[in-house]
């Protein structure tokens, strides 16, 4: 296996696989798994605009949530099983790094 990343032409043969079908049974298998309702949160964390994050915090949540969407990472999602396990693991590093910027959130969203 090679360590060099993808080329252009490989991520666009990829993103020209995309099938919304497969992504809709995907999210049907996974919706019950704790990284799903981890990427929801951040993704409205995110999204929310009446709610402030820190520079920092943006950049690691954006960042962690466009491995996980992208299908270019480390182990491309359409393996079986691993190629959900490391974006689940990008998503629980994120997590636990952003802990306090998500609790603020959880107590802004119910205020």
């Amino acid at each position: 296996m090679s360590s060099n990343p993808p080329d252009l032409d490989s991520i666009s043969e990829l993103s020209n696989t995309y099938n919304a079908n497969q992504t809709a049974v995907a999210v049907q298998q996974h919706e019950n798994k704790s990284w799903y309702s981890d990427f929801k949160l951040l993704f409205s964390m995110m999204t929310d605009s009446s709610f402030k994050l820190q520079s920092t915090t943006m950049l690691s949540v954006g960042g962690a949530l466009a491995y996980v969407v992208l299908p270019t990472d480390v182990v491309p999602d359409f393996i079986p099983l691993m190629g959900w396990v490391d974006d689940a693991l990008v998503l629980k590093i994120v997590m636990d790094s952003a802990k306090g910027e998500i609790n603020r959130f959880r107590h802004f969203k119910h205020k």
